[in-house]
């Protein structure tokens, strides 16, 4: 019997591993990214894997469901590739160290997010998907299955979604050696983490739901955020400034299903708001179960 034929569109993180857990499960699997991977609010994100705390909602539960298969595990009976964590088996397929790509703080994981994209670049086609760049227009749909997972590019087909804009800066060296997760009081909802190269990264996931994208972060929301990263740790606060973005996060309304049916043979991955590296596997494995 013929492989089902899936259409993935966006190269983003809910795309890429959407693409490799479909790829995974024998089916034929095409991504249209009209830029590069990556190129959208997943380039732009910190990285953090960090299970939330809350108990009661579901959307909490399915992130922590996800933050948990991104980590790599031992399996010294049966050691293949879809025994081991998202960032394991994404970094064997390339060809690399799994610490480029993943590493544990005592408050949760980070990634590497260039090099994640990098290496999806290689793992991708290595798992069967055949990965087309830089087109400008909407790929044929009409055969097998399509995943819309364009992020904002989604609106066409699912009107509801609003923009979540997230304002993030780096930081030079300032002496912070791990991961720093404000919650409650003036710290809820600041991140702040070394990079690779030990400059800081720090964060909020929201600081507002917009009608259309926003290109700089406001110099008075840039203030806010180091002040209040200032109270996780005195330096941030001061600390010379090497650049400073927003994530413009596509946010569904409702927030749940992750996926929705928006024709025959179409979905669409809501927005996820800030969660999309979490819930990027639960994102995959529930498109499988809806498509199967």
């Amino acid at each position: 019997m013929a492989a089902r034929q899936l259409t993935v569109i966006g190269g983003g993180v809910a795309g890429c591993v959407t693409a490799l857990y479909a790829a995974q499960a024998g089916w034929q699997v095409t991504l249209h990214e009209a830029a590069t991977l990556g190129a959208g609010a997943s380039g732009m994100a910190l990285g953090l894997l960090v299970p939330s705390d809350n108990q009661t909602r579901a959307l909490d539960a399915l992130q922590r469901q996800g933050c948990a298969a991104w980590a790599p595990h031992n399996n010294t009976s049966n050691n293949t590739i879809n025994n081991k964590g998202l960032a394991e088996k994404i970094a064997s397929l390339a060809g690399v160290d799994i610490a480029t790509l993943y590493r544990v703080w005592p408050s949760g994981a980070q990634l590497h997010i260039a090099g994640l994209f990098q290496a999806l670049a290689v793992a991708l086609p290595r798992a069967g998907v055949e990965v087309i760049l830089g087109q400008s227009y909407m790929p044929n749909t009409a055969a097998g299955v399509t995943l819309w997972a364009a992020g904002w590019g989604n609106k066409p087909v699912s009107p509801t979604m609003l923009i979540r804009a997230g304002a993030a800066c780096r930081l030079a060296p300032c002496g912070l050696n791990t991961l720093l997760v404000g919650r409650g009081g003036e710290v809820q909802g600041i991140y702040a983490v070394p990079d690779w190269d030990d400059s800081v990264l720090v964060g909020t996931q929201n600081i507002g739901t917009l009608n259309a994208p926003l290109a700089a972060v406001p110099t008075e929301a840039l203030a806010t955020l180091r002040e209040r990263a200032g109270y996780l740790f005195a330096p941030l606060a001061t600390a010379p400034l090497l650049n400073a973005w927003v994530g413009n996060r596509p946010l569904g309304a409702p927030r749940l299903p992750l996926i929705q049916p928006v024709a025959e043979h179409q979905y669409a991955v809501t927005g996820l708001g800030g969660l999309g590296f979490a819930l990027s596997p639960v994102v995959a494995q529930q498109f499988l179960q809806l498509a199967s």
